[in-house]
């Protein structure tokens, strides 16, 4: 298998958006795609990672994870 295409969210590659993942043959085997939720500092709170399997339409709900990030005070 190997990792074919990715892309992100904004400059600097911080936050994946889109990646597919394909065969020797460079036959699409599945590709996921994330949903986030940003805080006022452009940091994700909450995240969503679907999965769609080749040949089947629909995604799938892979990944669901929340983060809480405390900043102190300048």
């Amino acid at each position: 298998m190997s990792h074919d295409y990715s892309s992100y969210f904004g400059p600097g590659k911080r936050n994946i958006r889109h990646t597919d993942f394909r065969d020797s043959a460079a036959k699409l085997m599945w590709a996921s795609d994330y949903q986030y939720d940003f805080d006022s500092k452009g940091n994700w709170t909450h995240r969503k990672v679907w999965v769609t399997i080749a040949g089947d339409p629909s995604p799938i709900l892979f990944a669901e994870d929340a983060r809480t990030i405390s900043y102190w005070d300048e």
